[in-house]
């Protein structure tokens, strides 16, 4: 029987959604775009990669990230909380957030190891996305096997971006 590292991705993921929060800070993108911010909460230094790309908004909007490849896809509707008074709703932007973390866990005595990532959207009470895991030739290095390619900046409705490289695949970033 193979002895596995413990990855710490699910309990990791969890403390950052927890923890890291999306930003308040009002949107300059006015309500034809969806700002876009991205923050690195971990490197590879510590052992994971964990990326938090924040975006904000005047009006609601639906944020959708799929394999540019086709296959997966996992798409939100991030609307103003309902909590938010209509006085309120014209200076409080509505936040959501595409969390990505990757991890490397070193299967010890096979010849392979895997590489575990989780990209997830949320904002507005909605969670979506889950983790996937990948065999990886023994020997990889997270810094080869995944890439952050978001960019900063103010979306259109509409427009697509790359947001991450998960090995050989490339998820895009769409918002509606």
């Amino acid at each position: 029987m193979a002895r596995i590292r413990m990855a710490a991705l699910p309990a990791a993921a969890a403390w950052l959604l927890l923890m890291a929060g999306c930003s308040g800070r009002p949107s300059s993108a006015g309500s034809k775009g969806v700002e876009v911010k991205t923050e690195v909460l971990s490197d590879v230094s510590a052992g994971m990669k964990v990326v938090e790309v924040n975006l904000s908004s005047a009006e609601g909007y639906r944020v959708t990230v799929e394999d540019a490849q086709g296959g997966d896809r996992d798409s939100a509707q991030i609307s103003r909380s309902a909590s938010i008074s209509a006085a309120k709703a014209g200076a409080t932007p509505v936040v959501g957030r595409v969390l990505i973390v990757a991890d490397l866990v070193t299967l010890e005595e096979s010849d392979h190891d895997v590489l575990s990532w989780l990209v997830q959207i949320s904002g507005g009470g909605v969670t979506v996305g889950g983790p996937s895991q990948v065999p990886v030739p023994k020997g990889s290095k997270l810094t080869d096997l995944v890439e952050i390619l978001a960019t900063d900046g103010v979306m259109a409705r509409g427009q697509s971006q790359d947001l991450v490289r998960v090995k050989d695949r490339v998820f895009l970033m769409t918002v509606e």
